[in-house]
């Protein structure tokens, strides 16, 4: 027993020596980025470009889900703030699906690469409880191995994530594999949705399921549940407190969601002003083309609005 131990530890050293040495190497940003080609449209080489390689700058970022993707058109808005005055100029870098570690990620490296001073960041009907599935692929080791909470379910799937992300980054480079750009994104807009509108019995079904299951959303499992994402947005707050950043919460909320306001609307307070758009816009069913989605009418005027208060 003794030595199938010791043979078992042998075997083990290397593989954790190797696992040490990847984890404490730096994210190489180009290859994390390029590594998400197929997912979200390509996105990821695209917002790679215009962080790190674009000349452009980024005054006013927008940040959030599939919601900013298809709701603000930042062609619109700087049109909008140039129209004003402004010099500023803004990009709609949301990325598809829900995880607030993920915001964290990017205003670091905006804050870096562009000194970008105004983050507008989406709030749904309520917070989402885990990890982003790409935030292991381009974060710090360390903002990975810190569990941020006790309660934090996607702990160890972030670590497997992040390892083997950091030896197919090692690999490519390795073999000097070509970054691959799939999509051919349009390179100053981030801005993407569909001029068709949605069905509106299937709006007014999911509409009636919203209100069936709004009970859900305040359970006495949801503090628990719901430290993860605290902890990221008090670490967002933080972040922008000690670069001089202006935070926004910007509710963008599905068609037919009984939530006028968002549950956590307390804690985006602490960090920062919440906008609350004019209800008409999430309630006019040709505003969608889907019930999570605005359509490009109704991005128009969400982001008209949006330009208003941003020129104020």
């Amino acid at each position: 027993m003794k030595k199938f131990i010791q043979h078992t530890l042998l075997f083990l050293l290397p593989v954790l020596t190797g696992a040490v040495i990847l984890f404490n190497l730096p994210t190489d940003k180009k290859r994390a980025y390029h590594y998400l080609t197929d997912d979200c449209e390509g996105r990821g080489a695209w917002m790679y470009r215009r962080i790190f390689e674009s000349k452009e700058p980024v005054n006013i970022a927008f940040l959030g889900t599939s919601h900013t993707i298809n709701g603000i058109n930042d062609t619109l808005v700087n049109k909008y703030l140039l129209g004003s005055g402004s010099n500023q100029t803004s990009c709609n870098l949301g990325y598809c699906r829900l995880g607030r570690d993920l915001t964290y990620v990017l205003m670091q490296h905006l804050i870096q690469q562009k000194e970008t001073k105004t983050f507008v960041i989406e709030v749904l009907p309520d917070e989402y409880m885990l990890s982003h599935p790409i935030f292991a692929f381009l974060a710090e080791a360390v903002e990975v191995i810190q569990p941020k909470t006790f309660f934090n379910r996607s702990y160890f799937g972030n670590l497997h994530a992040s390892l083997v992300s950091k030896l197919n980054y090692a690999r490519q480079d390795l073999w000097r594999e070509p970054y691959v750009y799939k999509y051919g994104l349009r390179e100053n807009t981030g801005f993407s949705t569909n001029n068709y509108y949605a069905d509106t019995t299937a709006l007014s079904k999911k509409k009636q399921v919203h209100y069936k299951n709004q009970y859900r959303s305040h359970t006495w499992k949801r503090s628990l549940t719901m430290s993860y994402s605290k902890a990221w947005l008090a670490s967002i707050g933080e972040l922008a407190k000690a670069n001089g950043c202006r935070l926004i919460f910007l509710y963008i909320p599905p068609y037919g969601t009984p939530e006028k306001t968002p549950i956590e609307m307390a804690t985006y307070q602490k960090y920062g002003e919440v906008w609350l758009p004019p209800d008409t816009i999430f309630t006019n069913q040709r505003n969608f083309y889907d019930d999570e989605h605005l359509n490009l009418e109704g991005a128009n005027s969400l982001s008209a609005w949006v330009a208003g208060q941003l020129k104020k």
